[in-house]
């Protein structure tokens, strides 16, 4: 059933297709005959020699490049010489910092080596006073004590 509406779609959509260029063309056959008449065709066209013979009343102003380039010269002058002022500015500043990490970089070179800071927890401290020691080992002898009571 499928197939025969789908032909029978088709076969009208072609009829339609057929039918529409045949009006169409029955509805505009004159405008697409051609004219014979070579006159007609040129209507179309304009003649522009006819405006290359009028003179224009326009008025044109002279270019001054010699001012023109005298303040432009002046202007780049003058940006130039900003240039130069921040650049020299920046060089002086760089330089200024280069010589303070070279001074810092010969006296860190120069500088006397450091005792080693490592220690280990298991080494007694020279600096310790003997009575120190003496006091810990009461101490410690108290809470064995009291460790044996309970």
């Amino acid at each position: 059933m499928a197939k025969k509406l789908g032909k029978l779609f088709l076969f009208s959509a072609a009829v339609g297709a057929v039918a529409g260029s045949a009006y169409y063309y029955l509805q505009h056959r004159d405008s697409i005959v051609k004219n014979d008449n070579p006159a007609e065709e040129d209507d179309d066209f304009d003649d522009f020699s006819e405006d290359l013979d009028e003179e224009s009343d326009r008025n044109y102003v002279d270019l001054d490049f010699d001012a023109k380039k005298a303040e432009f010269t002046q202007k780049a002058s003058g940006v130039a010489e900003k240039v130069l002022e921040k650049t020299a500015d920046c060089l002086s500043a760089a330089a200024g910092k280069i010589s303070e990490t070279a001074k810092a970089l010969d006296n860190a070179i120069n500088a006397p080596e450091a005792p080693s800071t490592e220690e280990f927890f298991d080494d007694e401290d020279p600096e310790e006073p003997a009575e120190a020691k003496a006091e810990e080992k009461p101490e410690a002898a108290e809470t064995a004590k009291e460790e044996d009571a309970e």
